[in-house]
């Protein structure tokens, strides 16, 4: 999705990263659009995740909020 904005670096990564043994595409230009699949849907997982990004929020609210700052300590 990233490819029409940064069309060098997806196809270097495209190039780079593994795929899939049965993935023989020379070049994210020619590749098929990637297809919703239900089966990847993971709603624990997704739970989860909103729960450590509430955490990750609200420490940066108090941090804010008490005018702490990180000194790189």
């Amino acid at each position: 999705m990233i490819h029409p904005f940064m069309p060098f670096l997806t196809e270097e990564l495209w190039q780079r990263l593994p795929r899939r043994p049965e993935d023989t595409t020379k070049s994210i230009v020619v590749a098929a659009y990637p297809q919703y699949d239900a089966k990847m849907d993971d709603p624990e997982s997704e739970a989860a995740y909103e729960l450590l990004l509430g955490c990750a929020k609200g420490v940066r609210s108090l941090m804010s909020d008490y005018s702490i700052k990180d000194e790189g300590n």
